[in-house]
């Protein structure tokens, strides 16, 4: 059997030993506490009550004009006290004689003493029992001095102590048991949100992620869990959405060149065919799977662009030299269509070189397949703000509509105007900026579009400010 661990224990079971570790301390320290202020409570009243005997026997004494009356008289007032407070008394003569003697006990001389010397009551033990001592002066009504010994039993300490101890004991194991038992009680309703929350999320299926968890009744201190819960089930939500318009998206638009293919070696087959037309049919099917190579490399860019956490190989880039190899590389496109390229602008971003290249490429290519014949492209690299680095791309042409511009970069989405510029360049089929858009945010920059119908459009890449390192 695999011992229980401290990450195995459950929350009720950990705040109840919790509660026992707290009350069983808590509730020993209170006892022990009452005990001894009742025990000073105790000894406050006994000298209180010997000062007043005291006080009461000087008044007392002082009726009696000799010693030998107040011997004769004195028995029964010692007797009253003996019998009714457990006081004995003493009385004695200046010479030590003594006159009167009520005393269930022997004290010794040096215990009266101590009393006498320091005029405050003194303890002493006799047997089982223990008594506190006052040694007091009184005169007669002659003058003459007396000494008082009083002696008040207090009973037996230890027997005392002992019942205290054991009511410490069962009132301490009592209360942290009842504390424990309610603390459970109380901690089974407190999580019982937390149990409906799990209730909750176990409903949860894929098909139901739009369901939220409800923070309106939900405690302060799960409030916060159950927002991180909600924005998590958001963005499986979101993905799951992705993957189905993705995955719709992808069988449309495998669909046409698949069934273009499938269609033309069809006729093909449907009777025999010279040479050359066999060769005309493969080598539409070749750009066709030229054309679904390049695709399928797209999307499998763009799926590992959202899946991949893997941090990006960023270096410092100098941009215009990577625009300039883009239009060295579109330059045979460029001169067919008598387009011109004006640069202006330098400056050094942090990048990964090879993305940075492919999303300055994309730009170019959509600007070319938009731009009239004859048009001039402008391409600009200047700082925007602090600590980034603006590239854009302008040219003319029909412009993007205005419908059109919340959804440019969504995957396979071709607006206006696409089927007749689509194709020319490859990039016809709706993934150039959203592969733009991808390289972007894994850059942790960003891509804006600007555009005006039948006049300029304006695409401008964000990147992160190349730093020199000091030191």
């Amino acid at each position: 059997m695999r011992a229980l661990s401290g990450r195995s224990l459950s929350l009720e079971f950990r705040f109840g030993l919790l509660l026992a570790l707290i009350a069983l301390p808590v509730l020993t320290v209170t006892g022990l506490g009452a005990f001894y202020s009742v025990k000073e409570r105790s000894r406050y009243y006994e000298e209180y009550s010997l000062a007043v005997a005291a006080d009461l026997l000087r008044a007392n004494v002082a009726t009696y004009r000799t010693p030998q009356a107040l011997a004769a008289g004195g028995r029964s007032l010692a007797a009253d006290l003996l019998g009714r407070h457990q006081i004995g008394l003493v009385v004695r003569d200046a010479s030590g004689a003594s006159l009167v003697d009520a005393m269930e006990a022997r004290i010794p001389e040096d215990i009266m003493a101590q009393s006498v010397s320091s005029g405050d009551p003194v303890e002493w033990k006799s047997g089982s029992s223990s008594y506190r001592i006052l040694a007091a002066e009184a005169h007669l009504g002659n003058g003459s001095p007396v000494r008082l010994v009083l002696a008040l039993n207090i009973g037996t300490p230890s027997a005392v102590q002992h019942a205290y101890q054991s009511v410490i004991i069962i009132i301490a194991l009592t209360g942290g048991m009842l504390i424990v038992t309610l603390g459970l009680i109380l901690m089974q309703r407190g999580l019982e949100p937390l149990r409906r929350m799990t209730a909750k999320t176990r409903d949860i299926t894929a098909s139901r992620l739009g369901d939220r968890l409800g923070i309106e009744d939900t405690p302060a201190e799960l409030r916060e869990l159950a927002d991180g819960l909600n924005d998590m089930l958001q963005r499986l939500q979101d993905s799951f959405r992705r993957l189905d318009e993705f995955s719709s998206d992808l069988a449309h638009e495998l669909r046409t060149p698949i069934a273009n293919m499938l269609g033309q070696t069809e006729v093909a087959l449907s009777r025999a065919r010279s040479v050359e037309e066999y060769r005309a049919v493969l080598e539409s099917n070749v750009e066709e799977f030229h054309r679904l190579s390049r695709m399928i490399q797209d999307m499998l860019f763009l799926a590992q662009a959202d899946s991949s956490e893997k941090a990006l190989d960023l270096e410092p880039v100098e941009l215009r030299s990577q625009v300039d190899k883009v239009v060295e590389f579109y330059e045979p496109l460029l001169d067919e269509k008598g387009i011109r390229v004006l640069r202006n602008g330098s400056a050094e971003v942090k990048a990964n070189r090879l993305l940075a290249q492919r999303a300055i490429a994309n730009l170019l290519s959509n600007a070319v397949r938009h731009a009239p014949e004859g048009s001039t492209l402008d391409i600009s690299i200047a700082p925007s703000e602090p600590g980034w680095i603006a590239l854009k791309v302008v040219n003319p042409g029909r412009g993007i509509a205005v419908d059109d511009m919340p959804w440019i970069f969504q995957r396979f989405f071709r607006g206006r105007g696409a089927d007749e510029t689509g194709g020319k360049t490859g990039e016809g089929w709706g993934l150039g900026l959203a592969i733009v858009k991808a390289i972007m945010e894994m850059h942790g920059g960003r891509v804006t579009a600007e555009s005006a119908p039948d006049g300029m459009t304006c695409f401008t890449l964000y990147f992160p400010e190349a730093v020199a390192a000091t030191g």
